[in-house]
């Protein structure tokens, strides 16, 4: 059989892939970068040529003062700064005093700068005093206040002589003269009243109570401590060590702390007077230590017209009388008779001023016990380190006469006065609020009892409600049982009758016992008779008791009133015993 013819073998199908096309020859590679190359140089060519310059012209345009004066929220600022010495002789922009030497060109004031632009554009701008801070360094440089020129030249605030070299010099004559007289003072003072017993006087002097309330917690202090023979160099010690801390904070100042925009008469960069009156006055007696009237002012040369002059109250006279303030210096006459309406506020600062930045009661802790290291603290915080001012914290304190005339003319003249009860009342009613209170007098084994009203916050107010009169003082607010009824019952005038006759028995009991046993007492001491050495402080420590409970009126905390009363029964009674011959 023959072999038919072979037919064409079907191809089987490839596994192997298409080969890959011929790499690139270098040379191809060379001219594809070298174009690419031209074509990144002709574009940073560009750049540079357009950009470079456009950049250039940005930065120099928007350090501009114009450039800031362009945002409407700017108006006032960049007004007042076109008014001020500082865009007229002083050619300072606003980059110069608002950057520190060499922030302005750095990424991060770029990016404060931006973020004021956002800020702009996303409308909430405006909402408050743009925080435009002015860094010391700025204003020291060589250009502007480097030489300190400024240190030891005789400048005016208003009308008052000032020198920087006396505030901010550590070595300056008035602040060494206080730091000298405080140290001298100190050493006087261990030595004659003891170690322990100044520390107590450090302690108390150093709080931050109202200084009215300072000083009679301190003197009642050294009544009972048998001082009073120091009470004048303790109260000046005490002024000292307050003006000490004052002293601390100057160093803690900034530029900005005094110089700053004032938005009352729209000056750029004026000393806040505020700020003065702040570190003068603030917690302090009118008239001495840092806030004495001739530290700054110096009394006026000459005759003044009184009366009838054009600065009186009221024209009584047509007669225009004179007088000289050298008379009154020479003569000791305190400022405050005539000028009591000088200061206006208190200058303190209360929590609800901090909650507006501190949220958080870790802030708050131990606000009340607040004494000058704490102030140190607070202020090497908020002034040095977060440059806060004055006013950030303090209450604004004004200095300046009232204008009596139109604001009602004497009555305006004499409310400072009227609204101080404690010039013409010193310590008025303070036996009434230690009998309230259940302090003052001794009970054996008994630290004090309170008036149980206190426990319902109940005050003076509650129960003097109607007027009556006096014979000495003329109307005043008395107590009255329609308060009780007002709060309890009917029934409680009952119940407070009672109370009352049984304070009066017993006090008409222990005054006479009083009486009985001094005059034993005198005899005894007369006659040199045993037992007079223990009874003397039974007797005095019982005649206080008596004292507190007549001269407080025993009503005010019944149930306090007759322990006292109680224990100087006791007490005269064993004084008796000691007595008999």
């Amino acid at each position: 059989m023959c072999d038919s013819p072979a037919s064409p073998a079907t191809p089987e199908p490839s596994t192997t892939t298409r080969a890959d096309p011929s790499p690139i020859p270098p040379s191809v590679w060379r001219r594809r970068l070298k174009k690419v190359g031209l074509l990144l140089g002709a574009g940073l060519l560009l750049l540079i040529l357009v950009g470079l310059p456009l950049g250039i012209g940005a930065e120099y345009y928007t350090s501009q003062p114009q450039f800031c004066g362009s945002c409407h929220i700017m108006d006032p600022y960049y007004e007042s700064w076109s008014d001020d010495v500082h865009a007229g002789s002083g050619h300072a922009a606003c980059v110069d005093c608002h950057y520190a030497p060499g922030e302005q060109h750095t990424f991060m004031a770029k990016f404060r700068g931006l973020s004021q632009l956002a800020s702009y554009f996303s409308g909430r701008a405006g909402a408050g005093r743009p925080k435009a801070h002015v860094n010391d360094a700025s204003c020291l440089t060589s250009a502007c206040h480097g030489d300190r020129k400024f240190m030891t030249a005789e400048l005016s605030v208003g009308s008052v002589p000032f020198s920087h070299a006396a505030h901010l010099d550590p070595e300056g004559a008035v602040i060494y003269a206080n730091r000298s007289e405080l140290t001298d003072l100190r050493i006087a003072l261990a030595d004659a009243v003891g170690a322990d017993r100044l520390t107590e006087i450090e302690r108390i002097g150093r709080s931050l109570q109202p200084v009215d309330e300072r000083t009679r917690e301190l003197v009642t202090w050294l009544h009972a401590q048998g001082l009073d023979d120091h009470r004048d160099a303790i109260l000046a010690y005490v002024e000292y060590l307050h003006t000490e801390v004052r002293i601390d904070q100057l160093s803690e100042l900034k530029c900005a702390s005094c110089h700053q925009f004032d938005t009352t008469l729209g000056d750029h960069f004026r000393v806040a007077k505020t700020s003065c009156y702040t570190c003068h006055f603030t917690n302090q007696a009118f008239n001495t230590a840092t806030g004495k009237c001739l530290t700054c002012h110096e009394p006026p040369s000459g005759p003044v017209a009184v009366h009838g002059g054009p600065h009186a109250v009221s024209q009584t006279t047509t007669t225009t009388a004179t007088m000289d303030h050298a008379t009154i210096v020479a003569n000791g006459v305190d400022c405050r008779s005539c000028h009591d309406d000088l200061i206006h506020g208190t200058g303190r600062v209360t929590d609800r001023d901090c909650r507006n930045c501190h949220d958080q009661d870790r802030f708050l802790e131990n606000f009340d016990g607040r004494t000058t290291e704490t102030v140190r603290d607070y202020h090497r915080v908020h002034a040095a380190g977060q440059r806060a001012r004055c006013n950030d914290c303090h209450t604004v304190i004004e200095h300046r006469l009232l204008d009596a005339v139109a604001n009602g003319g004497p009555e305006a003249l004499l409310s400072p006065v009227q609204q101080d009860c404690q010039h013409c009342h010193p310590n008025h009613h303070r036996e009434q609020t230690k009998l309230l209170v259940g302090r003052g007098g001794f009970v054996e084994d008994v630290a004090g009892v309170a008036n149980p009203m206190t426990g319902s916050r109940v005050t003076c107010r509650g129960c003097h409600l109607e007027p009556a009169t006096d014979p000495h003082v003329g109307t005043v607010v008395t107590g009255t049982l329609t308060a009780c009824r007002n709060c309890h019952s009917d029934d409680y005038e009952q119940l407070f009758d009672q109370w009352r006759h049984a304070i009066d028995a017993r006090l008409t009991e222990a005054t006479e016992l009083l009486t009985a046993t001094e005059t034993r007492l005198k005899q005894a001491m007369e006659q040199s008779r045993p037992g007079v050495e223990p009874a003397g402080p039974l007797v005095t420590r019982a005649r206080d008791n008596v004292r507190l409970v007549t001269n407080a009126n025993g009503i005010h905390n019944k149930n306090y009133a007759m322990m006292l009363l109680d224990q100087a029964i006791i007490d005269l009674r064993k004084a008796s015993s000691l007595l008999r011959p």
